[in-house]
This record gives structure tokens, sequence and C-alpha cells, in this order.
């Protein structure tokens, strides 16, 4: 399915409620295609699905990226003909360069996203590792149960944890 992800000038009830197919509609052929798209009056296209209130006019441009399709650019204009096939190929270079800042703001995503994990984890095995030493050095039982309880909730933020012992 494609969402319109960002837009401007399009209704936000068109916005909100497009849910477009691969094949379907201009943007949608454009998907399928993996082919940039001038449609010089919309009117007489019968792929054209309503996006901007009065729209006539409408290019797109495949967003590609290692040989396949991320999404799809797409403007619309209230002007019949409004876009030339030079503005087709400049949206086509644009849509290139479009696709590759999405792809970095993506992986930059994905990155930031581990090392919150992985620090996350870090931090949990370090407390672990601390709370192992501590524990290790306390010989009465009865300290020894209350201070792993004690570790257990604040390394895992329990309100109520108990230790359980087999009688002998």
């Amino acid at each position: 399915t494609l969402r319109i992800r960002k837009s401007r000038g399009y209704p936000d009830e068109v916005v909100r409620a497009f849910a477009g197919r691969p094949g379907a509609g201009i943007s949608g052929w454009v998907f399928k295609e993996g082919q940039p798209l001038l449609v010089r009056d919309v009117r007489k296209d019968p792929r054209y699905l309503p996006g901007v209130t009065g729209g006539v006019s409408e290019m797109a441009v495949p967003l590609k990226l290692d040989g396949g399709v991320i999404g799809v650019l797409d403007a619309e204009s209230r002007a019949e003909g409004a876009f030339s096939e030079e503005d087709l190929e400049l949206f086509a270079v644009f849509g290139s360069q479009a696709a590759t800042a999405i792809h970095n703001a993506r992986l930059y995503d994905q990155l930031v996203s581990r090392k919150a994990e992985l620090e996350q984890k870090v931090g949990e095995l370090a407390f672990l590792g601390n709370v192992g030493r501590a524990l290790g050095t306390i010989t009465d039982i009865d300290r020894l149960l209350s201070e792993i309880l004690k570790a257990a909730q604040q390394a895992l933020s329990f309100s109520e944890c108990a230790v359980l012992l087999r009688n002998g």
C-alpha cells in the first residue's frame, strides 16, 4: 500500500484516506512500472485518482534505490499542461537525490535506535557485573537475599519481588 507520508497543497482528508496500490492511479502506475510519467490532462487519463482539488496535470517519478522502488514523488497542478518534459527530467533527478536522502535518514534512525538498545544493554550488563561482585562478598544469607531483591528491583523496575528457596 502506498501512503502519503508528507504533502503540500493536498486536502487533509485526501492525505488521511489515500491508500494507493501499485498499479492503481498515476502514482501507483509509476511505483509499479518504475518509470516517470507526465500527464498533461488527468481528466483524459483513466488511471487518475483525485489528489489536489481541481488537479488537471500531474507528473510523478519513482523513488528508486538499489534497483527497487521505495516510493513516488508526485506533483499536481490545476493548470492543464503545467509540466514539461524538461520539468519531468529535473523532477526525476530530484527524485533520485530524494530517494538517497530518505534511505540515509532511515539508516540513521535505525542506527540511533540500535545505539540506544546497545547502550541500555551495556548499562544492564555493567549493573549486573557490579551486583555480582557485590553479592559475592556477602556471607549473611538474610542480608544477601535482601541485596538480591534490592538489585532485582533496581535493575528491572519491579515493584514486587521475592526469593523462594527450597527448604533444607
